[in-house]
């Protein structure tokens, strides 16, 4: 971002007010892009638009979909934290669970179940609580420390705020959280890769889908009965990977990793971008010649960039409307303990203040659990969309069942498990 222009005056009501719309609209355009990116990954295919004079193509849509991405969870969100603190930003942020629920249900046509609209309630609800204890008293860095003369300046304070040891531990925790979600993640994608799932191909190209005991065979180890469901062989990194399905244990609990990694991912991002944005309204007073300035937007943008990653294995996967209470309600958790641990907030809240901003916190986390409930209810995660591709899995998974129980020949356990 370029060097902002920094603040002079103490914020008021009418800054947080300011704060508080951005942050909205921040949400909104983050929740957007999910669906344009869904639907770029799952849904799209290559059509005819009207005022746009070339076909469009799917990486069309996806590289819009970074750009809304980029819009909400950066731009709009590098701004609104000049006027309101973390712990604020992070109630109001999480709006987006709404729009969402909107546009993936009028858009995308996503079932809206009871324990989808419970988790997102349960999840605002705990934001609004935080908002609540967030003290109007706080206020930004950039203000608090001006930087007069080359001292007291925001990078100051945030070389101070990092070597904290609370601090330090918390980043620790978030760094080998998210490198072993990363490590799970790696070892999902090339097991049991999502595109086993979704390219059919002639049977002189294909393979059969397999099941986790093994291949697919029939009495006596013989090859597979003719028209059993044949599968395109897809690579992972180069290396030739065999299609086939997870254990149930496995996939649910990647259910939780995939976009729970994700909030973690988005929480460092936003960890490091309120300070970095406060030291770039200092950019012309020194605030940007330091490496703590360095460091942080490395850090910052080097976490955000891999957002890239979780937007593609996620959202081939996952519905937004599960995927996101469960990431968003991670990224509300981790932005409100960080502005508690890291930048120290709770020193300017008195006890009830702090008991709503923890009972929030803990809200968002139930909401987390609730949307578990749903993925293991539906049993979503047994595919990457169940709304399109698993329907139809399902109802070739059938007809073979109905040919081979005809035949007397058994058909693979792996080949039955999309029973939903």
């Amino acid at each position: 971002m370029p060097p902002l222009a920094p603040a002079t005056e103490l914020p008021g009501v009418g800054s947080f007010i300011i704060g508080c719309i951005i942050s909205l609209a921040s949400g909104f355009f983050t929740a957007l892009s999910m669906n344009v990116n869904r639907w770029a990954l799952a849904h799209a295919e290559p059509q005819r638009v009207r005022f746009v004079p070339c076909i469009v193509q799917p990486w069309m849509m996806w590289i819009w979909a970074m750009f809304l991405y980029n819009v909400g969870a950066t731009a709009l969100a590098s701004v609104a934290q000049l006027f309101i603190p973390l712990s604020l930003f992070a109630p109001i942020f999480i709006t987006l669970l709404v729009f969402n629920l909107i546009i993936a249900r009028w858009w995308l046509k996503e079932e809206i179940t009871g324990p989808k609209v419970a988790g997102a309630f349960c999840i605002i609800v705990g934001a609004v609580l935080t908002g609540a204890g967030t003290p109007l008293t706080s206020v930004p860095l950039q203000v608090e420390y001006p930087c007069v003369d080359g001292r007291n300046c925001v990078y100051h304070k945030m070389r101070e705020l990092a070597v904290t040891s609370e601090s330090i531990g918390w980043q620790a925790f978030l760094g080998i959280s998210t490198l072993l979600s990363v490590i799970a993640i790696l070892f999902m994608e090339f097991y049991y890769p999502t595109l086993a799932l979704l390219k059919k191909e002639d049977p002189s190209s294909a393979t059969s889908l397999s099941s986790p005991d093994g291949p697919e065979k029939t009495e006596g180890g013989a090859a597979p009965a003719e028209g059993a469901i044949k599968y395109q062989k897809v690579t992972f990194c180069g290396i030739p990977v065999t299609p086939r399905l997870a254990p149930r244990w496995l996939e649910r609990l990647m259910a939780f990793v995939y976009p729970c990694s994700f909030g973690l991912d988005e929480g460092i991002a936003h960890l490091w971008l309120k300070g970095d944005t406060a030291m770039s309204t200092q950019c012309l007073l020194g605030g940007c010649a330091n490496e703590t300035f360095i460091i942080a937007v490395l850090v910052r943008w080097g976490f955000s960039a891999a957002t890239t990653f979780w937007l593609i294995v996620v959202f081939r996967r996952y519905e937004t409307t599960i995927a996101l209470p469960i990431e968003y309600g991670t990224v509300t958790a981790v932005d409100v303990i960080s502005g508690l641990i890291f930048y120290q907030e709770y020193v300017i809240m008195s006890g009830w203040q702090l008991a709503l901003v923890i009972l929030g916190c803990v809200l968002c986390l139930i909401g987390v659990g609730i949307g578990l409930i749903e993925c293991h209810k539906a049993d979503q995660a047994r595919a990457p969309d169940v709304s399109m591709r698993v329907s139809s899995v399902v109802s070739d998974a059938t007809s073979v069942r109905a040919s081979q129980t005809s035949a007397k020949t058994p058909i693979a356990t792996g080949a039955t498990r999309h029973e939903v």
